[in-house]
């Protein structure tokens, strides 16, 4: 006359996951038990366990329930458990320098990123400021007199990278060189 007990363990409640494919497993308490779901999806039953071993989730936040049914018509639902799904690397992008000619050794770059679940972001491994969707970071080195392309480097806490297209600063640090060709040196004008 009870309707089942029923629990998703696995996985726990908050996980943040880096698979859209997931395997679900749980308990389950009834005498006359007839079955069990996990969002829709039957279970394999053994004993007082359940599992579905690939259940499709989508990108982001989604939650996971066990519905067991009875033969005599009760039915109950695990107590939701909330995960999320992160499967996609890091969009990291640098602004095009303001003056792509520079008389310094180091410059200042800022940029773009979207992760949600962001662990680092460096440029010529120097830790970014990040200000929301924005970062920014002083003093990265341009090591060469010339062309210098400097590039952005992410990753979240699942492990996707990802790194930004380049954009190039050009390092002058040597002055103009002026020739005066006319007048000749000790010519009357």
């Amino acid at each position: 006359t009870l309707p089942p007990e029923v629990r998703v363990t696995e996985p726990p409640g908050g996980a943040l996951l880096a698979s859209r494919v997931v395997a679900v497993r749980g308990t389950v308490s009834d005498p006359h038990l007839d079955g069990v779901t996990v969002n829709g999806v039957p279970a394999t039953v053994s004993g007082g366990t359940f599992e579905v071993a690939d259940l499709e989730l989508p990108e982001g936040s989604s939650e996971i329930v066990a519905r067991a049914t009875d033969v005599l018509g009760h039915a109950a639902d695990s107590v939701p458990a909330a995960v999320t799904i992160d499967t996609l690397d890091p969009v990291v992008a640098l602004d095009p320098p303001v003056e792509p000619v520079v008389p310094d050794a180091t410059v200042t770059v800022t940029g773009s990123i979207l992760e949600p679940h962001l662990d680092t972001l460096t440029v010529a491994g120097i830790a970014a400021t990040i200000d929301g969707e924005r970062f920014t970071v002083a003093g990265v080195p341009l090591a060469a007199e010339g062309p210098n392309e400097v590039v952005a480097e992410a990753a979240d806490t699942l492990g996707h990278r990802s790194t930004s297209e380049p954009v190039t600063y050009v390092l002058d640090t040597t002055p103009p060189e002026v020739a005066i060709t006319s007048p000749l040196d000790g010519e009357v004008v």
